[in-house]
């Protein structure tokens, strides 16, 4: 079946499209098991987030002090800056319908459990963003960390998306491709030595405080910064309502 002839389509999405197209609807554990991947956030990024954090708690074999913190700190702000960044792309850019709001429905597997997202543009995807970051992240640590969250980030965070229909497959090679660039860009800054002592004065001095601050932002991650936004927004209400 071609996609709805109203919808302009590149290769590359007509290709995955074809994909979910033939095996959507074929097997009810198949469905089953990708909208739990989809819908279940501890499952769905805990594993990128996992092997970050271990990255970022973890001192590699001779590895010095001021190296580690050069790892860290880039690689732990490339994150931050990165998803932040794709928002900012997200919201400028012309905004892009989701496929399942789009294409004729017989295209993906239906639920009404699901979300419409419709308030949100596909392009690019904020989770393919994030989750190429987290394993860019991991493999500046060690490459065999950082190959197993990227093939979560592919199998277990992105594929589902594209099965459910709520993302094209430009949406997501988009994301992984700002997330691995942007992140690899930060960790290659010549960072000063300010925010590098501070890691290493922390980690001298309160290890624990630093384990509860990763442990603080990698939560955030996995929620997608749920709690961040509605602080926020709440914040937001009330500057308005004072103004």
């Amino acid at each position: 079946m071609e996609p709805n002839a109203a919808v302009s389509l590149n290769p590359i999405d007509t290709a995955g499209l074809s994909l979910v197209h033939a095996l959507s609807g074929r097997s009810e554990v198949l469905d089953w098991a990708l909208r739990f991947l989809l819908t279940v956030d501890l499952v769905k990024l805990g594993v990128p987030v996992l092997c970050a954090a271990y990255a970022w708690l973890a001192q590699k074999p001779n590895e010095a002090p001021a190296d580690r913190s050069r790892r860290v700190i880039g690689s732990f702000a490339g994150v931050i800056l990165t998803i932040a960044f794709g928002r900012f792309v997200q919201d400028a850019m012309p905004p892009r319908d989701r496929p399942r709001l789009t294409l004729p429905a017989d295209y993906f597997p239906q639920s009404a459990s699901l979300p419409t997202l419709g308030e949100w543009s596909s392009l690019p995807s904020d989770h393919a963003v994030l989750a190429a970051a987290l394993a860019t992240a991991a493999w500046a640590f060690d490459r065999r960390l950082g190959l197993a969250a990227a093939l979560w980030a592919a199998l277990v965070v992105c594929f589902p998306r594209l099965y459910f229909g709520f993302h094209y497959l430009t949406d997501l090679l988009a994301g992984a491709a700002l997330g691995i660039a942007l992140t690899r860009l930060v960790m290659a800054l010549p960072w000063p030595e300010a925010p590098l002592r501070l890691h290493e004065r922390m980690l001298r001095q309160a290890p624990a405080a630093f384990s509860l601050l990763v442990f603080l932002v990698a939560y955030e991650f996995i929620t997608l910064f749920s709690t961040t936004r509605r602080v926020l927004g709440a914040v937001k209400d009330v500057v308005h309502a004072l103004g």
